[in-house]
């Protein structure tokens, strides 16, 4: 097994780094995930410091700056990219905003952290990342699961060759979210707010992971489905989404080596849950994760013809509580200068990949993977 001095090389000591500087940061948004975890995790990180908040709704816009003791409030984006010191923006609206707004923000001289998907198309995740790389500026997308200690552990095993080169692999990724046909529309049910939909928000993040742990996607071939029925809107009747709730298809990554993955909104019992089987020429890899239970990792070695248990050392362990400031830090100390994590280039080949899967499933072919950059 990957001793632990890896693994600390990997996270940084996520408990207790003195962080040499702060970030000022404005945030775009204040939806209930934004709302609830990245605004407290960025002021609980001892990285950023939240001094600006923008959002249309003004009452919430106060409401979220009392909460958390943002000084600066703003009704339009663009005054809040004019406060004087601020270093940075967070831009935590939907999904098509994503790119018009980080953009300003780039044009603006500020660093960006952008939810995820980093955008709508490829064609505008790709025009974002070549501005942010003339003007210099640096970028992050939020792609949580590299801030996880067991995702992370997984990543160190495959770098330091504890089950050879990745050879295949099978995702599978649910939520309930969407299940109960009673849940309202909302703008992530519509295919011009949130763009792929389950495929675009749930797809980015595990594509972004095959990426990571070292999978080179050439070429992908699936489709992706919208199963719900018409919903209920306010104060009018039933709409139809228009953007899909689940998604399956396969990576190619070269040399005979494929990855499959299944998507899903509509899964009763699982909160949040990725269950994925990595397979090398040395051995495999098998991660299950659940929201409020513990992420387990195991291993199986050659000969072996079960898997066995990979303990993360206690001292590494980052708990519930803890991991919204320990991700914000990592995420603010990217975007000083002072760390590496994910940029507008990652989000952009994972949207490459998002854009290249309908495409599939409308010329009913593989797709090659072009990125671009």
């Amino acid at each position: 097994m990957l001793g632990s001095s890896a693994f600390r090389l990997g996270i940084d000591d996520p408990i207790t780094t003195t962080m040499p500087s702060e970030l000022r940061i404005g945030v775009a948004g204040t939806g209930s995930f934004t709302s609830r975890v990245l605004i407290p995790g960025l002021s609980a990180s001892g990285a950023a410091r939240v001094v600006a908040l923008y959002a249309r709704n003004p009452d919430r816009v106060a409401e979220t700056a009392r909460e958390n003791n943002i000084p600066h409030q703003f009704d339009t984006f663009e005054a809040m990219l004019e406060l004087e010191g601020l270093q940075a923006v967070a831009v935590c609206t939907p999904n098509y905003q994503h790119v018009p707004m980080a953009s300003a923000a780039i044009a603006a001289g500020k660093a960006v952290l952008s939810e995820k998907p980093l955008g709508v198309n490829s064609t505008e995740t790709l025009a974002v990342v070549r501005q942010a790389a003339a003007a210099g500026v640096l970028t992050a997308v939020n792609f949580t699961y590299r801030s996880m200690p067991a995702f992370m552990l997984a990543k160190e095993m495959i770098q330091a060759g504890e089950i050879g080169e990745l050879i295949s692999g099978i995702v599978n990724y649910g939520q309930a979210n969407w299940a109960d046909p009673m849940t309202p529309l909302d703008w992530r049910m519509t295919s011009d707010a949130a763009g792929a939909g389950a495929l675009a928000d749930l797809g980015s993040h595990v594509i972004d992971l095959l990426f990571w742990y070292g999978g080179d996607v050439v070429a992908v071939a699936g489709a992706d489905f919208i199963a719900s029925d018409p919903r209920p809107v306010d104060l009018g009747p039933k709409a139809a989404p228009t953007a899909s709730d689940t998604a399956a298809f396969v990576c190619d990554i070269g040399g005979g080596r494929v990855f499959s993955f299944h998507l899903t909104k509509l899964a009763w019992g699982h909160a949040n849950q990725i269950y994925m089987t990595l397979v090398g020429t040395r051995g495999s890899l098998r991660l299950f994760h659940e929201r409020g239970e513990e992420i387990t990792l195991e291993v199986a070695r050659p000969g072996e013809f079960r898997f066995t248990q990979v303990e993360i050392p206690s001292e590494l362990r980052v708990e519930f509580a803890e991991f919204p400031a320990f991700h914000m830090g990592r995420v603010s100390r990217a975007l000083l200068g002072e760390a590496e994590f994910a940029t507008f280039a990652d989000g952009h080949r994972a949207q490459c990949v998002i854009d290249a899967i309908r495409r599939s499933r409308r010329e009913g072919r593989w797709i090659q993977i072009e990125a671009g950059i």
